[in-house]
């Protein structure tokens, strides 16, 4: 006799169909909210940009709906690595730029101090977190906690997202692969809230072994902004983790093998000068809204880039997150 073959096919295009059902649950259609900022070689603010001014590049699953200059409150942490590991030019470096920031504070910005080995300052009133922060340098060092342990301390001090929302790193090496917490979750978390990291780095960067070959020219030397566009999410670094998350670094190399750096006066100025620049770029940046379909679980990579028409393109930088928040993430 001939087998019966069709409830097998029944049962088989059933499962097909539910497989399809999940994985259409999986992945939806949403609008996100990211923050980019646009600024020059200089790392001058560019504004005055619309939606249009923007390109999602080799993309056919996102576009970008609108892009909206926002110059409202921010709450910034700033995240202070171990005084023995910085030294003591970085420490005065640091010191004058956290001073200058604060003192030149917006009305409404809010700030907070997250040490490596002090207790935290939670956030508050510019001119109260500067009183407290020098209080708090003149004590004795608590039990010490590594970076990364910190940085994920700092993205806790935020509680609620808010918009806007950013951190201010101090760090003595590049390397972010020690610690307690686990990097690839601190990163995926600092995406989907929207927290952009920025922060000066004063030892060498690390591109697979440290390296003073590729380093760029520090600041206070007059070295401009310098982009790299291998940015990697497991790579465990400032550099990643600052161009990942919208934000970027500067490289002060004061930590040199040699102890051939002098902290000269114009330096200090120069240096101050930049904690006032970056500052800026937290402040103020591009609420852009992207149509996406991406997963309800998972960040969605993506790469933003500013269209042709745009004047002297070739001399402006877009910073923005490296991956899209899940749609679960935001409103839909």
């Amino acid at each position: 006799m001939p087998v019966e073959v069709k409830p097998y096919r029944n049962l088989i295009f059933a499962v097909l169909v539910l497989l399809a059902s999940m994985a259409a649950q999986q992945n939806q259609a949403c609008t996100v909210e990211v923050p980019v900022g646009v600024v020059g070689s200089n790392a001058i603010l560019i504004s005055g940009l619309k939606a249009d001014s923007f390109v999602v590049s080799k993309s056919k699953i996102q576009s970008i709906r609108e892009a909206i200059y926002d110059t409202g409150p921010r709450r910034i942490v700033f995240v202070i690595d171990k005084k023995s590991r910085l030294g003591e030019p970085a420490a005065q470096i640091l010191d004058a730029m956290l001073t200058k920031i604060l003192q030149s504070a917006r009305s409404g910005d809010m700030f907070g101090v997250v040490f490596a080995e002090h207790p935290a300052i939670p956030l508050g009133d510019p001119t109260l977190v500067l009183a407290k922060f020098h209080e708090v340098m003149g004590q004795h060092r608590s039990k010490p906690k590594d970076l990364l342990d910190a940085i994920a301390d700092a993205s806790e001090v935020f509680k609620t997202q808010s918009r806007g929302d950013a951190m201010f790193l101090f760090a003595a090496q590049d390397g972010l692969a020690i610690g307690r917490a686990d990097y690839p979750k601190l990163y995926a978390a600092l995406c989907e809230r929207g927290i952009r990291v920025f922060g000066v780095l004063f030892g060498y960067f690390q591109a697979g072994v440290y390296s003073a070959t590729a380093v760029p020219i520090s600041p206070s030397a007059g070295g401009g902004l310098n982009y790299d566009a291998r940015i990697d999410p497991d790579d465990r670094t400032v550099h990643s983790l600052t161009w990942g998350t919208g934000g970027y670094y500067r490289h002060e190399i004061t930590n040199d093998e040699l102890q051939r750096y002098r902290l000269t006066d114009d330096k200090l100025q120069a240096m101050t000068d930049l904690g006032l620049q970056m500052y800026g770029a937290i402040a103020e940046f591009y609420r852009v809204r992207v149509d996406s379909i991406s997963s309800r679980n998972k960040l969605a990579p993506w790469t933003l880039q500013l269209s042709s028409g745009v004047p002297n393109v070739q001399n402006r930088r877009v910073l923005y997150p490296r991956h899209l928040p899940p749609c679960k993430t935001q409103d839909q």
